[in-house]
């Protein structure tokens, strides 16, 4: 048998602790992840008392085979997507732990973290400066942390 790569080891390692004791919302999809273990599925279920009360969404996470040193890709893809200033309406998300602020000290428990939060502290639903031209030139294409509100930045909103 095969040794598994280091990555798979740390993705194992996470899949096993997210399913275990996941952020308080959140819960994995274990049918839809079982499928790849490079690709999660997570459920998302709004806080109470904030503006997305009762809403839910879905979050794909893609490990690449350089994890943890390059941040997974991490984007909604349920139906219905958040209208966050940090996301944008193809479900792709401004926040900088995916980007420049990523470190492989963090994990899939951090960045979720950092979403609720994002989703819990926000006061008015609307989307990002620039979102219909991003999201149109985004269609399809994976989330390039680099471009936003149409300029290439440090992956700020």
């Amino acid at each position: 048998m095969a040794a598994k790569s280091g990555p798979m080891v740390r993705i194992n390692t996470e899949l096993k602790r997210f399913a275990a004791n996941p952020p308080e919302g959140m819960s994995l999809d274990l049918e839809k992840t079982a499928e790849d273990a490079k690709t999660w599925f997570i459920n998302v279920k709004a806080a109470q008392g904030t503006i997305y009360e009762g809403e839910e969404y879905v979050l794909r996470v893609k490990f690449s085979d350089d994890y943890p040193f390059k941040a997974p890709e991490v984007v909604f893809v349920s139906e219905q997507v958040p209208c966050n200033p940090h996301v944008y309406s193809n479900g792709h998300i401004c926040i900088s732990t995916l980007g420049e602020g990523w470190s492989p000290t963090l994990n899939i428990q951090s960045i979720c973290v950092g979403i609720l939060s994002m989703l819990s502290s926000c006061k008015s639903k609307r989307w990002p400066v620039g979102n219909d031209t991003y999201s149109k030139k985004m269609k399809d294409k994976a989330p390039d942390y680099r471009y936003f509100n149409g300029t290439y930045n440090d992956g700020a909103c």
